[in-house]
C-alpha cells in the first residue's frame, strides 16, 4: 500500500460584471490577488496482481477577495455621492468564493497483460456554495439589512461524475483508449446562471499513446453532449432554453530520465 498527501495553495482573479439596476449602471468587480489553501491525500493498494485500487480525497477550498475594487460606471457622475464612491467611481469590496471538495476512488483491472479497463467515481461538495456574499465598504446596493452587503443566491448541490475506460496495448509502442463519462450539474434549472453555465453531461472519448524509450506521447480528444435545459431563474430574470456542444483534444508529452 501506498500513501500520498499534498498541500494545495491556489491563487485566482475576479473579475466580473454586473448590473446596478437603480441606477442604470453597472459595477465592475475585480481582484487580482484572491487566494486560498487546502490539502489532499490518497492511498493505492493492490489487493490482487490483476487489480489496483485508489482512494483519495482533496479538501474544499475558500478563495478569499480581501482588497479588490468595484468600479461603478453610470450615464452621469451624480450617483457617485449617493453611493459614497471616490472621484474615480470606486469602492472597496471583499468577498468569499467556496471551492468545493472532492472524493474520489478508482479502480483498474488487468483482464489480459495487453488490455486494461478503469473505471471511477467522483463526489463532489458543491452544496457549500449556496451563496456569493460581496461586501462593500461604502457603497450602499445591497440587498440585506446591512445596506453594503449584496447576497447572491446559488442554492448549488453535490454532484457525481461517473468514469469508464479502456486501454489496450497493440504493441510496446503503440496504445488505444477509449472511455466515457456521465458528469451531473450542480444546480436545477430554476438556479441556471450564465456566468458559470452546466449541465448534465454524457461524454465519450478516445486516444492514442506512443512510448519511445524515455518519451511518451499522448493524444486524447472527446466529445461532449450536455442535456438542453429549461432555463427558470426568476432571481436574475433569465428565462429560455440553454443548449451546448463541444468537441476538445490534448497533447500530453512526457520523459522519463530513469528508463
Amino acid at each position: 500500500m501506498s500513501f500520498g498527501a499534498s498541500y494545495i495553495y491556489a491563487k485566482g482573479k475576479v473579475d466580473w460584471d454586473k448590473a446596478v439596476t437603480q441606477f442604470n449602471g453597472q459595477v465592475n468587480i475585480n481582484d487580482e490577488k484572491a487566494s486560498g489553501h487546502g490539502y489532499g491525500f490518497g492511498f493505492y493498494f493492490r489487493p490482487d496482481p490483476k487489480l489496483d485500487v485508489s482512494i483519495a480525497y482533496r479538501s474544499a477550498i475558500d478563495m478569499k477577495a480581501k482588497n479588490g475594487t468595484a468600479t461603478f460606471k453610470f450615464p452621469t457622475q451624480t450617483p457617485y455621492s449617493l453611493l459614497k464612491l471616490n472621484a474615480a467611481g470606486q469602492d472597496g469590496f471583499s468577498a468569499t468564493l467556496p471551492l468545493v471538495e472532492e472524493y474520489t476512488i478508482g479502480l483498474t483491472y488487468k483482464i489480459t497483460p495487453k488490455w486494461l479497463v478503469s473505471a471511477d467515481f467522483n463526489y463532489h461538495g458543491w452544496e457549500r456554495y449556496s451563496k456569493l456574499t460581496l461586501d462593500f465598504d461604502n457603497a450602499p446596493i445591497g440587498n440585506q439589512t446591512d445596506p453594503t452587503i449584496l447576497v447572491n443566491p446559488k442554492n448549488f448541490r453535490n454532484t457525481k461524475t461517473f468514469r469508464l475506460g479502456t486501454q489496450y496495448a497493440f504493441s510496446n509502442i503503440i496504445y488505444g483508449r477509449l472511455g466515457a463519462y456521465y458528469d451531473e450539474s450542480p444546480y436545477s434549472d430554476d438556479h441556471f446562471i450564465p456566468e458559470t453555465p452546466s449541465y448534465d453531461t454524457f461524454v465519450v472519448t478516445g486516444g492514442l499513446g506512443f512510448k519511445l524509450k524515455q518519451f511518451g506521447v499522448d493524444l486524447a480528444g472527446g466529445y461532449a453532449m450536455p442535456k438542453a435545459r429549461d432555463v427558470n431563474n426568476a432571481n436574475i430574470g433569465l428565462y429560455g432554453q440553454s443548449k451546448a456542444t463541444a468537441f476538445y483534444f490534448g497533447l500530453g508529452l512526457s520523459y522519463n530520465p530513469f528508463y
